[in-house]
């Protein structure tokens, strides 16, 4: 599961970080916290003959849903995909075929669950300040002549050893591509086999966290106050890592 993530990046530099022009995400400001359940419009990176930038919302609408109250009901349901039946779900069998994507991000936030308190952690990747889940996409109301936007869910996994034990309930993860499998997943040529490929050579093993404040998901002050180190001693003797 990965319904909040954080992007504090600005345009500039995700424009460069990943070799696209800004044209399209000029919208977009840096956020703190994108909290999935509200389907935010974050930037997403997709191949149309070259990388390119775009904004998408969170919660991916097939193209088959016929009316905005039926996408709205479901939307709540795609804001992940999971690897393991991401080829059969009605859902998401033509976008993992045919529109494959990248999501940048600067961290994602899990809660860990001990002797019944929640304790929120910011995942991020070691020795990257920005970095990219790998995600499909959908364009929806292309045909029902409504204004057509674009939508995304974000691929997960079971969780690996660390994650496992800061997700402690629900022990799953989201999919983080290395750099150098980034330009292969938007490749629009891909076949099954290399998709899988690419989704399992991912082990997501130079992650890293700090617990942070509760007081995140609401906070207006800048991600250097409110995302920095917050210690909770009940902690101390349950860190495995």
């Amino acid at each position: 599961m990965c319904f909040h993530f954080s992007l504090v990046a600005n345009v500039k530099t995700i424009s460069k970080r990943f070799g696209v022009s800004g044209d399209f995400i000029k919208d977009y400001t840096p956020q703190i916290h994108f909290n999935g359940f509200s389907h935010p419009e974050t930037p997403v990176i997709l191949n149309q003959g070259e990388p390119t930038a775009i904004m998408a919302n969170w919660g991916l609408i097939p193209e088959w849903v016929r009316t905005m109250e039926n996408a709205e009901k479901m939307r709540n349901n795609t804001l992940n995909a999971r690897t393991e039946t991401i080829f059969e779900k009605p859902s998401f069998k033509t976008a993992i075929r045919n529109h494959r994507c990248l999501i940048p991000a600067t961290g994602f936030f899990e809660w860990k669950l001990l002797e019944k308190k929640k304790y929120p952690h910011l995942i991020y990747v070691k020795g990257q300040d920005i970095f990219a889940f790998a995600g499909i996409y959908s364009e929806w109301g292309t045909d029902m002549g409504n204004k057509s936007f674009h939508t995304f869910s974000i691929l997960t996994k079971a969780a690996n050893d660390l994650m496992a034990d800061i997700h402690n309930t629900q022990k799953r993860m989201p999919v983080i591509l290395s750099p150098g499998n980034e330009r292969l997943w938007v490749n629009p040529k891909l076949n099954h086999r290399e998709i899988v490929e690419i989704l399992e050579s991912e082990k997501n093993e130079n992650l890293d966290f700090r617990t942070i404040s509760h007081d995140f998901m609401h906070s207006t002050g800048p991600a250097e106050e409110v995302l920095k180190v917050y210690h909770y001693p009940e902690l101390d003797n349950n860190l495995l890592f």
